[in-house]
């Protein structure tokens, strides 16, 4: 009985001693402000300690807010032309106009400020257009502004206008006309920023129109005969664009998926990663090093372009 009281004693004596050395252990101590010269975090006196590195990102800040200034217009420059930001949301017709920003009268007297969208035609040009076409329809087009304003006077004008010969008649006009990539069918067409992208590809456009017209040839009694495909510029590169966006279109959930739980994965990886031993500084330095060799690159590649084009 009296040994075990002893030892009892004794464990809890240790236990003690133990509780005492991890409150006095540094780490468990709690922080409090050394005054001047400290390094604690709590210090009340603080200081930049990467100065070299804040001038050179006020320097950035500073150079880059005068290019946007002067690409803008705001400031005038001899070596920085005055650039348009809206060039990057709006479509441009084959006249250079802004599709729904210039100006400009079409000869059919409408004004392209109220026409904000860009509507493809098979020479690879835009016209502008109201709206994006909601349904495909092959009877009806979309021509080049002289070409829709020549094709609205001639069957104003025509004796035949609300017979059902001259429906065909300006449907193979217009079918001529697409031969010689001046209109295109209305085409269902999604509307991103200020352009139309049709839902259908290209290609199946050119072989509907084509069939279009070989059915049309037999019961056509106009002297107007076409027998035309629409011709698409750069066709391989149209094909290969439209290619990749219907692939796109059809591996989203996949590539949401995978987006998701590899960036989960990678992420509980990174922050592994980072505890090792100099890894992180490593990085820090590598990416700053990559960055100044990146735009150095970049600066000298675009002066080389600018003096090759002036």
């Amino acid at each position: 009985m009296r040994l075990s009281l002893q030892s009892k004693f004794r464990s809890n004596e240790v236990g003690v001693l133990e509780k005492k050395d991890m409150t006095d252990h540094p780490d468990n101590q709690k922080l409090e402000n050394q005054g001047s010269g400290g390094d604690s975090p709590v210090d009340g006196k603080r200081r930049c300690t990467d100065l070299l590195f804040l001038l050179l990102l006020v320097s950035a800040w500073a150079a880059m807010t005068g290019v946007g200034l002067a690409a803008t217009g705001v400031i005038e420059s001899e070596h920085i032309k005055k650039g348009d930001p809206m060039r990057l949301v709006n479509g441009i017709d084959y006249f250079g106009n802004l599709c729904g920003v210039t100006n400009y009268e079409t000869p059919s007297g409408e004004d392209t400020i109220n026409l904000p969208k860009a509507y493809p035609m098979p020479s690879g040009f835009s016209v502008c257009v109201e709206s994006c076409p909601s349904e495909t329809d092959y009877d009806k087009f979309i021509c080049e502004y002289d070409v829709q304003h020549e094709i609205d006077s001639l069957f104003e004008t025509s004796e035949l206008v609300g017979d059902v010969v001259s429906d065909d008649a300006k449907k193979s006009l217009y079918l001529f006309y697409a031969g010689r990539k001046q209109c295109m069918p209305q085409v269902e067409s999604m509307s991103f920023l200020g352009y139309c992208l049709p839902k259908l590809p290209l290609d199946e456009v050119i072989l509907t129109d084509s069939n279009t017209t070989q059915d049309n040839s037999d019961t056509n009694s106009t002297e107007i005969t076409t027998d035309v495909s629409i011709p698409i510029a750069n066709k391989a590169t149209s094909a290969f664009f439209d290619m990749a966006m219907a692939d796109l279109s059809t591996v989203r959930y996949v590539i949401f998926g995978f987006g998701c739980g590899m960036a989960l994965v990678l992420g509980i990886i990174y922050l592994i990663v980072i505890q090792l031993p100099g890894f992180l500084s490593l990085m820090v330095w590598s990416m700053i090093i990559a960055i100044d060799v990146g735009l150095v690159a970049s600066g000298q590649y675009t002066k080389g372009v600018s003096l090759k084009w002036a």
